[in-house]
């Protein structure tokens, strides 16, 4: 009987171990912090570097000579040369003829040409080139941020998976601890069969649920490396704490939403746009105006024909005007479809205010209700030790059986991982806030 005990104690020595996770993990010597693994993530995500080439796309098409506000300048040269054969016939009989004659002209001119006024539509257009290039930086912050709520949701994820899995290894050796006490007792005669075949179920079932929780640890892993832009095998460990922030007031949330965040930006540049478009459509109904000149040098030499050589030089000034008299209506029908576009986006950031609002009323009730729920279980997984404590001395003195004790021990184990689930439930619905108020970093 004291070398059961003595046993027994050992077993409860590894269970205390086990539910004592407030402390440091195991973990490797390559446990990467969130902070490393988004530098990682920012640096070599397949995506974000797409989108910082479109950005530097629409950077360089904002210039005042792709809106047209700047005059173009050119050159041009021709050389023709021919060897012919003629025969000319004059009205006093005379006749020439020119065998494998040689004729030459060259002609060359400089031009420049200047839109100087087209309706305003050049400098709407240099409006809604810098307009396009604002949408492309918020479109690469837009998509930076989910990038960085999107591998902080795996991160921390995996940071309870991690605590999790010691549970769950910590179980497994109280169940193998158990089954080896039941063999023991069963071969002296002081347990029934049917409490070393539970035993046996029980290792069974827990040796089952570490494999499936190892898996779903590697799979989060090569997610975390697929976002980073990294081979899916390397190997890392997350950081064991996960650290809440203060939570905000939410009308500072809600006042934060309507200035910064990212999807509304969106949508408002898109406003502005839609009025550009208006103004480019507008400007087809007034005159434009342009200005040239050019300077030209030509000349020809012929071995037939009546002028032997020829030379003209000289510049050349001037201005084109156009006005569209009647166009069939179009343009009208053009700056109604516009101005109904402009109107459709004005609404769209109504509708989009409209859901973020919601958005940001459920999660922060999510987040107070995940915040209440993890105090309720801190408390109760304190309960569930105490009730685990109380356990052992009835197990010891006989009072209880297997099946009773690890009924008890499963309790705790499922109050430690609902602890674990309202921490990350927490942590989440933080992001998620941040996120919807255009206050997300890191």
């Amino acid at each position: 009987m004291k070398m059961r005990h003595s046993l027994f104690t050992a077993i409860l020595v590894l269970m205390f171990a086990g539910f004592n996770l407030n402390g440091k993990s195991q973990t490797t010597s390559d446990t990467i912090s969130f902070q490393e693994i988004l530098s990682i993530a920012l640096a070599n995500n397949f995506q974000l570097t797409v989108l910082n080439n479109e950005v530097e796309i629409v950077q360089n098409n904002n210039t005042a000579g792709s809106a047209g506000l700047l005059p173009t300048v050119g050159i041009s040269a021709t050389n023709n040369n021919s060897v012919t054969n003629s025969r000319q016939t004059f009205y006093d009989g005379r006749v020439r003829e020119a065998t494998h004659a040689f004729n030459n002209s060259f002609n060359a001119l400089a031009s420049l040409n200047w839109t100087v006024f087209e309706g305003r539509k050049l400098m709407a257009e240099k409006y809604k080139l810098e307009e396009l290039e604002n949408i492309g930086i918020i479109n690469l912050q837009y998509q930076t941020e989910l990038l960085s709520l999107n591998l902080a949701t795996l991160y921390y994820q995996l940071v309870q998976e991690q605590k999790l899995l010691q549970v769950l290894r910590y179980t497994l050796e109280v169940s193998r601890a158990r089954l080896v006490l039941a063999e023991k007792k069963f071969s002296l005669g002081a347990a029934s069969e049917v409490d070393l075949n539970q035993a046996r179920i029980d290792w069974s079932t827990d040796s089952t649920s570490l494999i499936r929780q190892d898996v779903m640890i590697k799979n989060l892993v090569a997610d975390i490396n697929a976002l980073a832009g990294r081979s899916p095998e390397i190997k890392f460990s997350a950081v064991h704490d996960i650290f809440l922030r203060e939570k905000a007031n939410y009308n500072s949330l809600l006042d934060s939403m309507l200035a910064q965040n990212y999807s509304l930006l969106l949508m408002r540049a898109d406003v502005q746009v839609k009025f550009l478009n208006i103004r480019q459509k507008r400007a087809a109904t007034m005159p434009a105006l342009s200005l040239f000149t050019n300077y030209q040098y030509n000349t020809s030499r012929s071995e037939t024909g009546i002028v032997e050589t020829s030379t003209q030089t000289g510049p050349a000034f001037g201005f084109n005007l156009n006005y569209t008299l009647f166009d069939g209506l179009n343009n009208r029908r053009e700056i109604a479809n516009s101005k109904l576009e402009h109107q459709s986006a004005q609404v769209r950031v109504d509708e989009t205010i409209n859901a973020l609002h919601t958005g940001l009323y459920k999660m922060f009730n999510t987040y107070t209700g995940a915040e209440k729920q993890v105090t309720l279980e801190q408390k109760n997984l304190e309960n569930a030790r105490k009730n685990l404590s109380i356990a052992i001395e009835l197990y010891k003195s006989g009072a209880i059986n297997e099946i009773e004790f690890r009924d008890i021990q499963r309790k705790a184990l499922e109050a430690e991982n609902r602890l674990l689930v309202a921490e990350y439930t927490t942590k989440i619905a933080e992001l998620s806030l941040r996120q919807i108020s255009g206050t997300l970093r890191f």
